[in-house]
């Protein structure tokens, strides 16, 4: 327990906070008690700082020394006590800690996890009033309580007159506890659409909720929901990505887009990974009001030539350096042809949700 209790001064003073007096056993509300209303479901913070904040560190220790100046958390003479997130007691009971502020102090980078991720508690000496601060799912909570004194009194006359319903329904409430966080639900959706064992009516639930899922071999039937799946970024998504889609379910995922724009990148997407379409999607692509999805169609794989001649005569019949007009240089297959030169696109078809772990490329190019 010593030990423990070595470790935490010296945390503390690398905070920047002078260790005041001994341990001793203070007349106000307990750690473990102090923390309950600032962890407990329905919290709600008196002032919440995105993590995401340039110069956060700074920002949050402004924002605690704000709330401890102006409800009194530091005594006239600078006191105060505070207690750290962590296992610094062993069994024993928790105890808190007078300290003061030294010229040099930086509570939100030292007591934490790593640096902008705060957790501590700190209470004014004669106990009226708290101020608590929690790192949250992409927040830094300040959570000010006061009248402490005043509420535990209230609290006790609310249970003496508690109803043996009441607190039946009081302890369900607490051991249902909060509903997942959003960030929790997430991982849940990819671990799901990373498991093989996962079956295929679920996968279908889990469009739009995790990106993962269109990298794996899909059955059919999740494609074809994933191919009229209303969100736009998920149908380009699945033309990049899932290596499950036949010549027909190509065609009528890139026809079934009235927008021309997105016409032409999933038809780039098709080229670039070599995909074949039907007969019939490559007559009507020929024909696109679009130059750009025409001047894709050329380049996709099993064209036929009279497609792929009607294509070129469309274009203007600039001369390259082999002697053909561009659009027909080869282009070391039987079937589409590119411009001498050109380079595979790289424009802005490119998806950039990330690549699941062992997910093999999406085949582009050649």
């Amino acid at each position: 327990m010593t030990g423990g209790r070595d470790k935490l001064v010296e945390l503390l003073r690398r905070a920047g906070l002078e260790v005041v007096g001994d341990w001793g056993i203070e007349e106000v509300l307990p750690p473990r008690a102090a923390w309950r209303p600032v962890v407990s479901g329905g919290a709600k913070p008196t002032v919440a700082v995105r993590e995401d904040l340039p110069d956060l560190v700074a920002e949050l220790n402004a924002q605690w020394h704000r709330l401890a100046v102006g409800n009194g958390i530091i005594g006239e003479d600078g006191v105060f006590l505070i207690d750290v997130a962590g296992h610094w007691t062993g069994c024993a009971p928790r105890r808190w800690t007078r300290v003061r502020l030294t010229g040099q102090w930086d509570l939100a980078g030292v007591l934490g996890a790593r640096p902008g991720q705060p957790e501590f508690v700190t209470l004014a000496t004669d106990g009226s009033t708290l101020i608590g601060v929690t790192t949250e799912e992409d927040e830094v909570w300040f959570t000010l309580l006061d009248h402490i004194a005043e509420r535990q009194e209230a609290a006790a006359q609310v249970a003496a007159r508690e109803t043996p319903g009441e607190r039946e329904a009081a302890w369900a409430a607490l051991l249902q506890g909060p509903g997942p966080s959003t960030g929790l639900r997430e991982m849940w959706a990819h671990g799901l659409a990373l498991t093989p064992a996962t079956p295929d009516g679920l996968r279908a639930r889990l469009l739009g909720l995790s990106h993962f899922l269109l990298w794996r071999h899909l059955p059919t039937a999740v494609v074809e929901a994933a191919m009229v799946h209303p969100e736009w970024k998920l149908r380009q998504l699945l033309a990049e990505a899932q290596p499950n889609i036949t010549a027909e379910q190509w065609a009528r995922l890139i026809l079934g887009e009235q927008e021309s724009r997105h016409r032409w990148i999933l038809t780039m997407l098709a080229a670039d990974r070599r995909a074949e379409l039907t007969d019939a999607a490559y007559e009507q692509l020929a024909t696109d009001p679009s130059a750009r999805v025409r001047e894709e169609t050329a380049r996709l794989p099993g064209l036929p030539v009279r497609i792929l001649t009607a294509l070129a005569a469309r274009r203007r019949p600039v001369r390259t350096g082999l002697g053909l007009p561009e659009g027909l240089a080869s282009s070391g297959h039987s079937g589409p042809v590119r411009a001498a030169g050109r380079p595979l696109r790289q424009g802005p078809h490119r998806s950039t949700a990330p690549v699941p772990p062992g997910a093999p490329d999406a085949p582009v190019g050649h």
